[in-house]
């Protein structure tokens, strides 16, 4: 009996090898768009990785949790204005699933918290009708429709150490990565895995007392990079319109490491002035592309311990090349938001606008919105 079990096993094993379509390995790289990826840290704060609200805290140093004195819980919304550039149409799906949430559990010096947020999403029409068709009978179809979205489901911690004012926290992250397609038109790649990866990042906050009351918070967080290596089916139409497997090769999907150093600044009573500076890695992992930079720089005015309003500006600058030609892509944001708290709620708004960019498919505006309860 042992011996059919084990003759069954490699059958199996042989069967599923060699039943697939031509399977290639590939070095290719999945490609991510510039619009598919969220402002993670944006609130009626600012662009703040230390000063925040509670939905936002996958996105934040873990460190920045010693801010919350109580059980806290956010959830947020975020609307993103759709794209047009030659041939394709970008947006990001609106649905029902949350931009991001989150809760935090105060305990003494320490903090633990879970959280999650949609860190890409993007949908991608690909409309080619007024193109060229390979066969007539497929002249009115040749629409593809790309979807690909990216979930991060997150539980950091912190302790604080008051006698030296410091914060030291670290997060542990499960990364949800699922590309799908869906198309019309003359080919079709099938993606429609759901892969996991995990990675981690560590932070420290320290906060210099100053004169009259103020004071100066500096945070800084590393992120550790990963990758997903997904199978991607080909289908090609043939002259009835059917669809053909002819080969499947491998596609690798690589995210970066990320460097974020922060600065918190109380100048008067009720003016605090933010500056933030990310980096992601992206030259350790793809030759074609030089590190990302996010600069931002504002002021949080508060009104009364209630209610603050939140200005400023965030500079993205990415670069790409390949073989012939060198993109320089700068985005600027000018952002404005509110956060206000009535008893046990906290009401956060923030709203963004790059259309000051020069490139057409770099301007868009983002609105979003977050509901807290603090216990």
């Amino acid at each position: 009996m042992k011996k059919l079990a084990i003759i069954f096993i490699i059958f199996m094993s042989f069967h599923k090898v060699y039943s697939q379509p031509n399977l290639l390995y590939l070095n290719h790289n999945y490609e991510f768009g510039y619009y598919g990826f969220t402002i993670g840290n944006l609130s009626g704060f600012g662009t703040s990785n230390i000063l925040n609200n509670a939905s936002n805290i996958a996105s934040l140093n873990p460190a920045s949790l010693e801010s919350f004195k109580d059980v806290n819980f956010g959830i947020s919304y975020e609307y993103a204005s759709t794209k047009d550039f030659y041939f394709e149409k970008a947006s990001r799906p609106l649905d029902l699933k949350p931009q991001s949430i989150g809760i935090v559990l105060p305990l003494s010096n320490f903090r633990l918290a879970f959280s999650a947020i949609k860190q890409y999403n993007l949908q991608v029409e690909k409309d080619y009708s007024d193109g060229f068709s390979i066969h007539e009978n497929l002249s009115n179809d040749n629409k593809i429709i790309l979807n690909t979205f990216m979930d991060r489901y997150n539980v950091s911690a912190s302790y604080s150490i008051p006698r030296i004012n410091l914060s030291i926290g670290a997060g542990f992250n499960v990364n949800y990565f699922h590309p799908r397609n869906s198309s019309g038109g003359l080919y079709q790649l099938v993606k429609d895995n759901y892969l996991y990866e995990n990675n981690w990042q560590i932070g420290l906050l320290y906060k210099l007392n100053l004169p009259e009351d103020k004071f100066l918070k500096v945070g800084l967080s590393y992120e550790s990079n990963f990758e997903y290596e997904n199978e991607v089916k080909a289908l090609w139409r043939n002259q009835n319109g059917e669809m053909e497997s002819n080969f499947a090769y491998y596609e690798v999907a690589k995210l970066p490491a990320e460097l974020k150093l922060d600065a918190e600044l109380k100048v008067k009573e009720n003016l605090r002035l933010i500056a933030s500076y990310n980096e992601e890695l992206w030259s350790a992992i793809n030759h074609r592309y030089e590190n990302k930079r996010d600069i931002s720089f504002g002021g949080l005015y508060n009104f009364n311990e209630l209610t603050a309003m939140s200005f400023g500006a965030l500079l993205m600058q990415e670069k790409t090349s390949t073989y012939e030609t060198r993109n320089d892509n700068v985005a600027i944001f000018f952002y404005a938001g509110a956060n206000t708290n009535y008893k046990f709620l906290n009401f956060d708004l923030a709203v963004a606008d790059s259309h000051i960019s020069q490139k057409e498919f770099l301007k868009q505006t983002i609105i979003k919105f977050s509901l807290g309860f603090s216990f």
